[in-house]
């Protein structure tokens, strides 16, 4: 008998092959060359698992294994990689936050028309500012929501959940409390808050009563963000978009059934807080359900020390997250205060939309944080073919969309709120598309300098870039209108990504060739979306959308089939 066949008793009295781990003979043949798995667990070849999984194999699945080694081998030698368990999962996590992030567009595009029409351009105006504050209202948890992603991922990688659970506690209680304040503050501020909006007379009491209702939501939008955060970190992706997918389409659906019976902007407002109320539970529960019951159960443990960490890992990272959304969204409060809330509402339409492409970046780095967490846990100060699959997998997913909307805006805007809305936004659309192009990529040094732990680096060049961007709005909205300010928008995010850019290269010697590869793919990405400008003619627009949207997916095909995209 040949050697590789001359095995030793298994279960059920089978033979296997003295290949196989000694330790792992009970479950079934597997190679001791493999290396470990994601948070170094070992892995089982995909052929095993159709085989028979962890059950015996009996004789006849000892010849089976057998062969199935031999062709593993000549397949090795014939691709230089295999697709890995932390691939798929990186892959399938990244899919998953892409469904849950842009399933919601869908309820956007016929609610908004209606919203327009039901509640009236005034006061439409301000919702779309509630949807912007409540949106990033995680800003008040002072970076424990990223930094309980990056604690749970590093603790569970390692074996230790039990003390992630301690530390989870402590964000929460810490992010409660800071929350809570926030939002008393709010509360008693809510006149002169509403009286930024510049409201017309009879909606000045209606905006005071909404934004009370929004500092309601403060601490339940910040403990939904910290929960999603614990959820991240475990690579619990499915329940975390199944959450995100209602609470989506609850931000459009919520005031569409409150409209019939009354157009009250506190009570408009008041059906978004439902929302999210029903997804903080969700959150909650599935929180409840993952962690170790014993730890849940034990009051003690090293609460004291877990906050500590969260606090100086948050501590930049807070800075990052109140500066980064205030550059995003400060826009609209200007434009509020500079030109009143009807503009919000002309310049706000196109910015929703051009901005739900975001979610393409969103859905990858939220995939990736902790892995790089990891790593950096390791000693390890980035990934190039992480980070390099990462920039050209966000630029070939969101050059296809951003070029159908920049070609056909104007039509587009027409046909869907209108020729007064499509000949002011179709200038302040193309200019945020621009602009959303760079920030996209920008998500990827970004995530990678608070993943190797170096979050003062972001948060110092956002507070470098806030006067700048903020000077240069006041400068040009009264002269150049919102157009001038999708203008500025879209200069501020191309800045922000060279400095991003620069800062990694010089905080992560081995990401400095991919990052001069970022800002070229960025210019490349540039001017394949303003090719629309040289055809006036809406066919050409359309062959030329085909082909590159052909174009995108057989380079994405090509470059990473079969490729192992993640190895360090």
């Amino acid at each position: 008998m040949p050697r590789s066949l001359a095995g030793v008793r298994g279960v059920g009295g089978a033979k296997q092959p003295r290949w196989c781990s000694k330790d792992l003979r009970s479950r079934g043949c597997r190679s001791r060359s493999r290396r470990p798995g994601a948070f170094g667990h070992p892995r089982r070849p995909s052929w095993v698992l159709l085989i028979g999984g962890s059950g015996s194999f009996g004789a006849g699945g000892t010849i089976i294994c057998s062969v199935a080694r031999r062709v593993q081998v000549r397949l090795h030698a014939m691709q230089p990689s295999v697709t890995t368990p932390s691939e798929r999962r990186f892959a399938r996590n990244a899919g998953l936050n892409l469904l849950g992030q842009g399933l919601p567009l869908l309820a956007a595009l016929p609610a908004i028309p209606l919203l327009i029409r039901g509640a009236g351009l005034e006061r439409f105006g301000i919702l779309t500012i509630a949807w912007a504050v409540i949106g990033y209202l995680g800003l008040f948890d002072f970076g424990i929501g990223r930094a309980l992603t990056y604690a749970v991922a590093e603790r569970v990688g390692h074996g230790r959940e039990d003390s992630a659970v301690h530390v989870v506690r402590s964000g929460l209680g810490l992010a409660f409390v800071i929350s809570g304040s926030a939002g008393i503050l709010l509360f008693l501020g809510a006149p002169w808050a509403a009286s930024l909006l510049r409201p017309s007379a009879q909606l000045s009491r209606e905006a005071a009563a909404a934004i009370r209702v929004i500092a309601v939501a403060i601490p339940v939008v910040v403990l939904a963000a910290l929960f999603r955060g614990v959820l991240e970190g475990l690579h619990r992706f499915g329940v975390v978009n199944v959450v995100r997918v209602m609470m989506g389409v609850a931000t459009f659906a919520a005031p569409l059934l409150v409209l019939p019976w009354s157009s009250h902007l506190a009570l408009l407002i008041g059906a978004l807080l439902l929302a999210r109320l029903l997804g903080l539970f969700g959150y909650a529960w599935a929180v409840w359900r993952a962690l170790p019951r014993s730890a849940l159960s034990d009051p003690g443990g090293p609460a004291a020390p877990g906050a500590g960490a969260l606090l100086r890992f948050g501590g930049w990272t807070t800075v990052s997250n109140l500066v980064s959304p205030l550059m995003v969204q400060f826009d609209r409060v200007v434009i509020g205060a500079v030109l009143g809330a009807a503009a919000v509402a002309l310049y706000t339409t196109p910015f929703e939309i051009v901005n739900r492409l975001l979610v393409i970046p969103g859905s990858i780095v939220a995939a990736f944080f902790p892995m790089v967490a990891q790593d950096a846990g390791a000693g390890g100060d980035g990934r190039p073919s992480l980070f390099r699959a990462s920039v050209h997998g966000i630029l070939l997913l969101l050059l296809p969309p951003a070029l159908i909307l920049f070609a056909f805006a104007d039509a587009g805007l027409d046909r869907w709120v209108g020729s007064a809305f499509a000949v002011e936004g179709v200038d302040v659309a193309r200019w945020l598309l621009v602009g959303t192009t760079a920030n996209a990529i920008a998500h990827v040094p970004f995530i990678f300098l608070q993943g190797i732990g170096r979050p003062d680096v972001t948060a110092k060049l956002h507070l470098i870039e806030l006067p700048l961007y903020v000077a240069a709005l006041l400068w040009t909205l009264p002269r150049f209108g919102i157009s001038g300010a999708a203008a500025v928008w879209s200069g501020r995010a191309t800045l922000d990504l060279v400095f991003l850019l620069v800062a990694l290269g010089r905080v992560a010697p081995r990401l400095r060739i991919e990052t001069a590869r970022a800002a070229l793919a960025l210019g490349l990405g540039l001017a394949v979306l303003l090719l629309p400008l040289a055809f006036p003619s809406l066919i050409e627009r359309l062959v030329l959308v085909t082909l590159v949207a052909v174009g995108c997916a057989a380079v994405g095909w090509r470059q990473f089939r079969g490729r192992d995209q993640l190895s360090v």
